[in-house]
């Protein structure tokens, strides 16, 4: 993607590439932040703040978009390929980006939206802190090698779980755990009935909260109120850690802060 000059005015279609975009330039530089901003980015509970002084995508449709005169949009592949095209012949250059299968290439991804941005020092800068921390994480996390976790989604519907090659994956990865099911050799998101979860027998299970929005249970009532799996190790021993919204469902740099967020809860349950 060749852009004349930095963008001034970019717009960021969803939360993750939010992230990205928040964690290199401010404001004043964004055109609009997508609805879920600040339920579902780094940026959520900052409404009152900068930030939410922006106009809303109210959703992703070319209408909305060329509304808003961005001159970058970040998108992901998941995102409509019909609007994305209608986005690039109206003339607006568009990065579609890929959902990362690894902390490499969520590094990848920041350094590409840096030069993009003409923020290349930053983006360097960013890079080295994640490092550190990640370099800090992988101390406080040795305990946990060989431990098994298991992300898993219910909310209503049957239950799921994160294999190899997903966000989920590299989250545990970031925390020191094997991904259980990656290690089953599920790759992608897969359903997980009953009787899959006794045979991935994780020693923790990572859920996400629900959000603002959901009516439904949260994926961890399911696990507690099934009778059926209260003799799973994980359900029986209370060793499941729900972490928010922003941070189990993110496929940016915030994984690492989930990472980070894990290892405390696991530390903490440690001390019961």
């Amino acid at each position: 993607l060749f852009l004349a000059r930095p963008p001034a005015h970019v717009l960021a279609t969803n939360a993750a590439g939010l992230d990205f975009v928040s964690l290199l330039v401010g404001p004043e530089r964004c055109a609009a932040v997508p609805a879920e901003a600040f339920g579902y980015s780094r940026l959520s509970g900052q409404e009152d703040g900068p930030w939410g002084t922006l106009p809303r995508l109210a959703s992703f449709s070319g209408e909305h978009v060329l509304a808003l005169a961005p001159d970058l949009v970040l998108a992901h592949r998941w995102q409509s390929a019909e609007t994305l095209a209608a986005i690039a012949a109206a003339g607006v250059p568009v990065l579609v980006l890929d959902v990362p299968e690894s902390w490499e290439a969520v590094l990848d991804t920041l350094e590409l939206v840096g030069a993009l941005l003409d923020e290349r020092e930053r983006a360097q800068e960013l890079l080295l802190e994640l490092e550190a921390r990640r370099t800090a994480l992988v101390n406080r996390s040795a305990r946990f090698d060989g431990q098994r976790g298991l992300c898993y989604t219910n909310l209503g519907a049957g239950g799921w779980v994160a294999g190899a090659r997903t966000t989920g994956d590299v989250l545990l990865t970031l925390a020191g755990l094997t991904n259980a099911a990656a290690a089953s050799g599920i790759t992608g998101d897969a359903p997980a009935e009953k009787e899959r979860l006794f045979a991935l027998a994780p020693d923790v299970i990572v859920v996400g909260r629900p959000d603002r929005s959901e009516s439904a249970p949260p994926s961890a009532e399911f696990l507690l109120g099934d009778p059926a799996l209260a003799a799973l190790p994980a359900v029986k021993e209370r060793r499941i850690v729900a972490l928010s919204p922003q941070l189990f469902t993110t496929a940016s740099p915030e994984l690492l802060r989930g990472a980070e967020v894990l290892v405390d809860e696991l530390l903490a349950l440690e001390e019961r």
